[in-house]
Protein backbone atom coordinates (compact mmCIF):
# COMPACT_ATOMS: atom_id res chain seq x y z
CA UNK A 1 0.00 0.00 0.00
CA UNK A 2 0.83 3.61 -0.68
CA UNK A 3 2.59 5.77 2.09
CA UNK A 4 0.37 7.85 4.19
CA UNK A 5 0.61 11.35 2.38
CA UNK A 6 1.68 14.64 4.60
CA UNK A 7 -1.26 16.66 5.35
CA UNK A 8 0.51 19.72 6.22
CA UNK A 9 -1.26 22.48 8.22
CA UNK A 10 -4.44 22.71 6.52
CA UNK A 11 -7.76 20.73 7.29
CA UNK A 12 -6.98 17.53 5.34
CA UNK A 13 -9.79 14.89 4.76
CA UNK A 14 -9.41 11.03 3.28
CA UNK A 15 -11.85 10.29 1.27
CA UNK A 16 -11.94 6.55 -0.55
CA UNK A 17 -13.28 4.78 -3.65
CA UNK A 18 -15.19 1.12 -3.02
CA UNK A 19 -16.55 -0.90 -5.54
CA UNK A 20 -15.74 -3.53 -7.68
CA UNK A 21 -13.79 -4.21 -10.47
CA UNK A 22 -14.76 -2.67 -13.76
CA UNK A 23 -17.69 -0.68 -11.83
CA UNK A 24 -15.67 2.64 -13.06
CA UNK A 25 -14.29 4.21 -10.14
CA UNK A 26 -10.84 3.97 -11.36
CA UNK A 27 -11.34 5.21 -14.29
CA UNK A 28 -13.44 8.39 -12.31
CA UNK A 29 -10.60 8.69 -10.08
CA UNK A 30 -8.25 9.81 -12.90
CA UNK A 31 -10.59 11.51 -14.16
CA UNK A 32 -10.94 13.99 -10.86
CA UNK A 33 -6.70 13.65 -11.03
CA UNK A 34 -6.58 14.67 -14.22
CA UNK A 35 -10.35 16.11 -15.39
CA UNK A 36 -10.15 14.30 -18.43
CA UNK A 37 -10.82 10.68 -19.55
CA UNK A 38 -8.30 8.37 -19.15
CA UNK A 39 -8.35 4.84 -21.16
CA UNK A 40 -8.42 1.83 -18.68
CA UNK A 41 -5.95 0.42 -20.60
CA UNK A 42 -3.60 3.04 -18.95
CA UNK A 43 -3.74 2.06 -15.24
CA UNK A 44 -2.02 0.39 -13.32
CA UNK A 45 -3.03 -2.09 -10.65
CA UNK A 46 -2.13 -1.44 -6.99
CA UNK A 47 -3.76 1.52 -4.15
CA UNK A 48 -3.23 5.01 -5.30
CA UNK A 49 -4.19 8.18 -4.09
CA UNK A 50 -4.43 11.74 -5.26
CA UNK A 51 -4.47 14.76 -3.18
CA UNK A 52 -6.79 17.90 -4.43
CA UNK A 53 -6.80 21.31 -3.19
CA UNK A 54 -10.33 23.10 -2.90
CA UNK A 55 -11.34 26.24 -1.56
CA UNK A 56 -14.41 26.01 0.59
CA UNK A 57 -15.78 29.12 1.82
CA UNK A 58 -12.39 31.19 1.92
CA UNK A 59 -11.02 27.95 3.62
CA UNK A 60 -8.22 26.32 2.11
CA UNK A 61 -8.33 22.33 2.49
CA UNK A 62 -7.42 19.19 0.97
CA UNK A 63 -9.12 16.16 -0.24
CA UNK A 64 -6.96 13.09 -0.04
CA UNK A 65 -8.64 10.58 -2.46
CA UNK A 66 -7.97 7.14 -2.31
CA UNK A 67 -8.53 4.25 -5.07
CA UNK A 68 -7.45 0.67 -4.79
CA UNK A 69 -7.58 -0.18 -8.25
CA UNK A 70 -8.30 -4.00 -8.72
CA UNK A 71 -6.83 -4.76 -5.51
CA UNK A 72 -10.48 -5.26 -4.55
CA UNK A 73 -10.83 -8.22 -6.14
CA UNK A 74 -8.70 -10.15 -3.62
CA UNK A 75 -10.51 -8.86 -0.56
CA UNK A 76 -7.41 -7.44 0.53
CA UNK A 77 -8.50 -4.36 2.03
CA UNK A 78 -7.28 -4.17 5.56
CA UNK A 79 -7.59 -1.28 8.66
CA UNK A 80 -5.13 0.92 6.98
CA UNK A 81 -7.13 1.77 3.65
CA UNK A 82 -10.21 2.61 6.05
CA UNK A 83 -7.71 4.56 8.64
CA UNK A 84 -8.98 7.98 9.09
CA UNK A 85 -11.71 7.89 6.54
CA UNK A 86 -13.63 11.06 6.50
CA UNK A 87 -16.16 9.52 3.52
CA UNK A 88 -16.49 6.58 1.74
CA UNK A 89 -17.52 6.86 -2.07
CA UNK A 90 -19.42 3.80 -3.22
CA UNK A 91 -19.03 3.38 -7.22
CA UNK A 92 -21.42 0.90 -9.32
CA UNK A 93 -21.67 0.64 -13.08
CA UNK A 94 -25.68 1.56 -14.24
CA UNK A 95 -24.61 -0.81 -16.65
CA UNK A 96 -24.21 -3.92 -14.70
CA UNK A 97 -27.12 -4.09 -11.56
CA UNK A 98 -24.78 -6.75 -9.63
CA UNK A 99 -22.65 -4.00 -9.02
CA UNK A 100 -25.14 -2.13 -7.25
CA UNK A 101 -26.52 -5.22 -4.90
CA UNK A 102 -22.97 -6.14 -4.87
CA UNK A 103 -21.63 -3.20 -2.66
CA UNK A 104 -23.22 -4.39 0.19
CA UNK A 105 -20.01 -6.26 1.74
CA UNK A 106 -17.89 -2.97 1.02
CA UNK A 107 -20.47 -1.33 3.49
CA UNK A 108 -20.24 -3.88 6.05
CA UNK A 109 -16.43 -3.24 5.80
CA UNK A 110 -17.00 0.27 6.37
CA UNK A 111 -19.29 -0.17 9.15
CA UNK A 112 -16.91 -2.42 10.59
CA UNK A 113 -13.60 0.15 10.10
CA UNK A 114 -15.01 3.32 9.19
CA UNK A 115 -18.58 3.48 11.10
CA UNK A 116 -18.34 7.18 11.15
CA UNK A 117 -17.42 8.37 7.53
CA UNK A 118 -19.94 9.99 5.82
CA UNK A 119 -21.12 7.60 2.51
CA UNK A 120 -22.10 8.46 -0.99
CA UNK A 121 -23.40 6.48 -3.92
CA UNK A 122 -21.85 7.04 -7.14
CA UNK A 123 -23.48 5.47 -10.47
CA UNK A 124 -20.87 5.13 -12.61
CA UNK A 125 -20.71 4.56 -16.62
CA UNK A 126 -24.22 6.53 -16.95
CA UNK A 127 -23.27 7.53 -20.58
CA UNK A 128 -23.24 3.49 -21.78
CA UNK A 129 -26.85 1.77 -22.00
CA UNK A 130 -28.23 0.96 -18.88
CA UNK A 131 -28.80 -2.42 -17.48
CA UNK A 132 -32.27 -3.00 -18.12
CA UNK A 133 -33.30 -4.69 -14.89
CA UNK A 134 -31.59 -1.44 -13.33
CA UNK A 135 -33.38 1.42 -12.49
CA UNK A 136 -33.00 5.03 -10.19
CA UNK A 137 -35.14 3.74 -7.26
CA UNK A 138 -32.66 1.14 -7.33
CA UNK A 139 -30.41 3.07 -6.17
CA UNK A 140 -32.82 5.20 -4.02
CA UNK A 141 -33.37 2.13 -1.83
CA UNK A 142 -29.51 1.27 -1.57
CA UNK A 143 -28.72 4.44 -1.06
CA UNK A 144 -31.39 4.15 1.87
CA UNK A 145 -31.08 1.13 3.22
CA UNK A 146 -27.17 2.30 3.81
CA UNK A 147 -26.98 5.43 4.96
CA UNK A 148 -25.72 7.41 2.02
CA UNK A 149 -26.42 11.00 2.01
CA UNK A 150 -26.37 11.82 -1.46
CA UNK A 151 -26.27 9.89 -5.31
CA UNK A 152 -24.61 11.14 -7.95
CA UNK A 153 -25.29 9.85 -11.19
CA UNK A 154 -21.68 10.49 -13.53
CA UNK A 155 -19.77 9.37 -16.54
CA UNK A 156 -15.78 9.96 -15.96
CA UNK A 157 -16.03 9.36 -20.18
CA UNK A 158 -18.17 12.82 -20.21
CA UNK A 159 -17.36 14.19 -17.25
CA UNK A 160 -20.94 15.01 -15.89
CA UNK A 161 -22.21 14.08 -12.58
CA UNK A 162 -26.12 14.13 -11.88
CA UNK A 163 -26.26 14.63 -8.06
CA UNK A 164 -29.40 12.96 -6.47
CA UNK A 165 -31.24 13.62 -3.01
CA UNK A 166 -34.58 13.68 -4.36
CA UNK A 167 -36.42 11.17 -7.32
CA UNK A 168 -38.15 14.66 -8.25
CA UNK A 169 -35.03 16.75 -8.41
CA UNK A 170 -32.05 15.63 -10.47
CA UNK A 171 -29.57 18.46 -11.43
CA UNK A 172 -26.63 17.96 -13.63
CA UNK A 173 -23.33 19.15 -12.98
CA UNK A 174 -19.67 18.57 -13.85
CA UNK A 175 -17.23 16.97 -11.93
CA UNK A 176 -15.34 19.35 -10.64
CA UNK A 177 -18.33 20.75 -9.12
CA UNK A 178 -19.53 17.39 -7.16
CA UNK A 179 -16.27 16.70 -5.86
CA UNK A 180 -16.29 20.44 -4.51
CA UNK A 181 -20.32 20.07 -3.17
CA UNK A 182 -18.82 16.73 -0.77
CA UNK A 183 -15.49 18.36 0.03
CA UNK A 184 -18.01 21.47 0.87
CA UNK A 185 -20.32 19.34 3.43
CA UNK A 186 -17.37 17.08 5.12
CA UNK A 187 -15.65 20.51 5.98
CA UNK A 188 -18.97 22.16 7.33
CA UNK A 189 -19.82 19.39 9.23
CA UNK A 190 -16.42 18.76 10.76
CA UNK A 191 -16.21 22.90 11.39
CA UNK A 192 -19.70 22.35 13.18
CA UNK A 193 -18.33 19.28 15.09
CA UNK A 194 -15.03 21.12 16.08
CA UNK A 195 -17.09 24.70 17.11
CA UNK A 196 -19.31 22.40 19.19
CA UNK A 197 -16.06 21.02 21.10
CA UNK A 198 -14.70 24.26 21.40
CA UNK A 199 -17.80 25.68 22.95
CA UNK A 200 -17.85 22.21 25.47
CA UNK A 201 -14.60 22.47 26.13
CA UNK A 202 -14.63 26.30 26.82
CA UNK A 203 -17.92 25.92 29.68
CA UNK A 204 -15.93 22.82 31.01
CA UNK A 205 -12.89 25.51 31.99
CA UNK A 206 -15.14 28.02 32.71
CA UNK A 207 -14.22 30.38 29.69
CA UNK A 208 -10.46 29.24 30.02
CA UNK A 209 -9.29 26.75 27.30
CA UNK A 210 -6.34 27.03 24.59
CA UNK A 211 -5.96 26.63 20.76
CA UNK A 212 -3.46 24.82 18.72
CA UNK A 213 -2.67 23.78 15.01
CA UNK A 214 -3.57 20.78 15.57
CA UNK A 215 -7.61 21.99 15.99
CA UNK A 216 -7.01 23.24 12.58
CA UNK A 217 -6.17 20.09 10.80
CA UNK A 218 -8.00 17.15 10.58
CA UNK A 219 -5.91 13.76 10.64
CA UNK A 220 -8.67 11.21 11.66
CA UNK A 221 -12.13 11.92 10.98
CA UNK A 222 -15.39 11.23 13.42
CA UNK A 223 -18.14 12.53 10.94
Amino acid sequence: MANEPSTENIPTYKVILLGEVDAGKTTLFYHIRDRRYVPSESYGPGVDYITKAITVDNDAIQLVIWDTAGVERFRTLTRNYFRGACAVLFAFSTANKNSLLNLVQFVEDTVDSAPDALRYLIGCKCDMPSDQDFSEQDAHNFAQAHGCRKIFMTSAKMGRFVPSTDRNRIRSIGVEEAIHEIAHEIHTLHKTKRRRETQELTHEHHGFYTTSDEQNKTDACSC
